[in-house]
């Protein structure tokens, strides 16, 4: 949908470039976005053979498990209310937007204006895989 497409640029356009550049090498090889049922969450994956697989895709320099990567505070033109993402990876690997609303209703919108944005990976980089 068009507002997915723009929170995720927004998303990456928000990390700071030793994030940004890997992020997006990673969705570049991605090949499965699945929308969780709620429409509240998309999960991105690189499926190969059937399964996932990162063999020839750079990690992270984070911890491993799950690691939130920023928060963003955001509103849709013509919208009331403000709405929230979050960006998250997993054992080094970005994998999901969650956001506060579905955003099914609003699939057709670009207008997005940034509130606020916090940047939540700082306490877990691992400086062994810098």
């Amino acid at each position: 949908m068009p507002i997915e497409e723009e929170l995720l640029g927004i998303a990456v356009k928000e990390l700071l470039p030793m994030l940004r550049s890997t992020v997006e090498t990673q969705l570049d090889s991605y090949n499965l976005v699945q929308r969780e049922v709620d429409g509240r969450a998309l999960n991105f994956y690189c499926i190969k053979d059937g399964r996932v697989k990162h063999d020839d895709i750079p990690p992270l320099p984070l911890k491993s498990g799950e690691v939130k990567l920023l928060s963003v505070t955001f509103d849709i033109t013509g919208q009331a209310e403000n709405m929230h993402m979050t960006a998250c990876a997993v054992n080094g690997y970005f994998f999901c937007l969650a956001f506060s609303n579905d955003l099914r209703p609003y699939k057709d919108y670009r207008q997005i204006m940034v509130k606020e944005v916090h940047q939540s990976w700082r306490s877990n980089i691992d400086s062994t895989k810098k």
